[in-house]
């Protein structure tokens, strides 16, 4: 895992300064039509990840925007 590190962590860096450059795109209105902004990737605590960060959230990633959340994302109960 230690040889990995680097990678991940340039993949990490990014992936948050495209979700920048997204956010900018969605202020300027020129970004498409109800677009998700996903939430960034902390590096801080990024190998030491839990079933309930955010980094497993993965609204926004289908072509369907009109379908409710899948159940695990939406009913604390499953």
């Amino acid at each position: 895992m230690k040889r990995r590190d680097p990678t991940i962590i340039k993949l990490t860096k990014n992936y948050n300064d495209l979700c920048r450059k997204l956010a900018l795109l969605i202020r300027q209105k020129k970004a498409p039509a109800g677009a998700i902004l996903p939430q960034e990737i902390p590096r801080e605590g990024l190998f030491k990840l839990d079933v309930d960060d955010d980094i497993w959230q993965d609204a926004g990633l289908n072509d369907d925007h009109y379908s409710a959340p899948p159940l695990w994302l939406s009913d604390e109960r499953v």
